[in-house]
């Protein structure tokens, strides 16, 4: 099957996946109200089945409206699917809201041109009904918020199901664009980890191709957890003709950013001659080129820099949030501290808080608090364990890093300003001091507890490696986004994927 077909089979699924989850949940929605009725009288009365069947389908169209509108049969979202679950909930919201107001707006209406008469009619014999009033029988809200409430939860669920089904099958390999990757240095090896990341993107790197002779041969290290995303260095640029076609080949993505004008334009002819697709990272990925936009002046593309935006409601409201959240996870986590306290008091000797220094926003230092998890004749500073095997963390700390129990003293850090629960990961001291002026961009923000580096499988490796999450982070920042971030580190702790 090709990429082509196979791109369009997924849509067409996802479409009618997407109608019949919109139209169940409203199923769902209209039996709990009911339910709800019956169990503790909440409602006006019972509803007839007709009128909210109609309302489900009609709701299913625009919802595929809606989502279509909100790019959502695109496959090329990326980031952890973390754009696609913002825009799901942008959708519901819009969604809701036009529910909602036509509610509001047509029930006069409906009720004056359609007496209790014609209504009864669209009732099968036998219906029971407790009407306490005429309007009773037009889209009860209560009915419409159950159902939104089961949609917002199921269609998250039918799209995460849908994206581990398309990992799997583009594991596979039906479908998808074999990319061979010309240049194995780091921003090749960015690309690398990040399309093994994105597999819903549909590309799949095969190789490397690398000027550098030394290098041929030799095997990049892709995702640390995952050993089947290596990949081998096949060969140099004089081999590209032969590589695209030994490996089937679909595109080169030319990942050479300090390469002179020259030698990108000879590898560009190359591409053009064997009549294979090509693109390139531009030479200002080593310059901020995550702060740079496109746009253009009379049909002439022009690359400029972003203007940061910074809504002071947002921050507000971010940090009360923070406090509140900090609060409540502190109070509700209050009972298990002793039993805590003492595992870690038995398993090994030592104190029972580790505490650190690391930098904050605007590189201000603070001391960072958790949980002990290695043993203590180690020295804090070194690299961060890859694995739980590593045999400087303890038993009791295994398991407190598994679930992700260890941070729970960082809440203390969001009371006092120090961190908030959303944000760039805080490093040390001396890595800091290392910093590139690029870099340095992630200390705007206030650090956090969990962040989108933190829920990646690329936490496995150094945070300085894997900056472009910061990155977008810091310019995407939306409570939206922060409520996304939250609830996949909460579904990452339960399923026991902390580190």
């Amino acid at each position: 099957m090709t990429r082509k077909y196979f791109t369009q089979i997924v849509i067409v699924t996802q479409v009618f996946l997407d109608l019949a989850t919109v139209i169940l949940s409203f199923i769902i929605g209209y039996y709990i109200y009911h339910l709800m009725y019956y169990k503790w009288q909440i409602g006006v009365g019972v509803q007839p089945f007709k009128i909210y069947r109609n309302l489900a389908i009609g709701s299913g169209v625009l919802f595929l409206i809606i989502f279509e509108r909100f790019g959502l049969y695109s496959r090329k979202l990326g980031m952890l699917n973390i754009e696609e679950i913002k825009r799901i909930f942008q959708s519901l919201i819009i969604g809701s809201m036009i529910l909602f107001s036509l509610s509001f707006l047509l029930r006069p209406a409906m009720i004056e041109a359609q007496p209790l008469t014609s209504i009864t009619e669209q009732l099968d014999p036998g219906d029971d009904f407790n009407l306490k009033e005429r309007g009773a029988l037009l889209y009860s809200r209560l009915i419409m918020m159950y159902s939104l409430i089961v949609l917002m939860v199921l269609i998250n669920l039918q799209r995460s199901v849908v994206n581990t089904v398309l990992l799997r099958r583009h594991i596979e390999g039906p479908g998808l664009n074999r990319v061979l990757i010309y240049g194995a240095g780091e921003v090749g090896r960015q690309l690398q980890r990040r399309l093994f990341e994105n597999p819903r993107i549909g590309m799949k790197p095969i190789g490397f191709i690398d000027d550098d002779l030394a290098k041929v041969g030799t095997s990049i290290e892709g995702i640390p957890t995952q050993k089947s995303t290596s990949l081998k260095v096949l060969g140099s640029g004089l081999d590209l003709p032969e590589l695209v076609s030994a490996w089937d080949a679909h595109e080169v993505i030319i990942a050479l950013p300090n390469a002179s004008t020259s030698r990108i334009y000879e590898i560009i002819n190359t591409c053009i001659q064997i009549k294979v697709k090509f693109s390139f990272v531009p030479n200002l990925f080593d310059m901020l080129i995550q702060q740079v936009h496109l746009a253009e002046i009379e049909g002439i593309p022009l690359l400029r820099m972003k203007s940061p935006r910074i809504s002071y409601i947002y921050l507000t409201v971010k940090r009360v949030f923070d406090i509140a959240f900090a609060l409540a996870c502190l109070m509700l986590s209050l009972p298990a501290w002793p039993f805590i306290i003492l595992a870690i008091k038995i398993d090994s000797e030592g104190p029972v808080f580790f505490s650190q220094e690391r930098i904050g926003r605007d590189g201000n230092h603070f001391q960072i608090y958790k949980f002990r998890s290695m043993r203590c004749d180690v020295n804090s500073y070194e690299t961060s364990p890859k694995d739980n095997l590593d045999r400087r963390v303890t038993r009791v700390g295994r398991w407190l890093r598994k679930f992700s129990i260890d941070e729970i003293p960082q809440f203390i850090n969001v009371l006092k300003g120090d961190m908030s629960i959303v944000g760039p990961r805080p490093e040390m001291p001396f890595k800091v001091e290392n910093y590139t002026p690029l870099q340095k961009q992630r200390l705007k923000v206030r650090p956090g507890i969990t962040g989108i580096w933190q829920i990646s499988s690329a936490r496995g490796s150094d945070i300085h490696e894997n900056l472009d999450y910061d990155f977008y982070y810091t310019e995407n920042q939306s409570f939206l986004l922060d409520i996304v971030i939250i609830m996949k580190t909460i579904a990452a702790a339960i399923r026991g994927r902390g580190l």
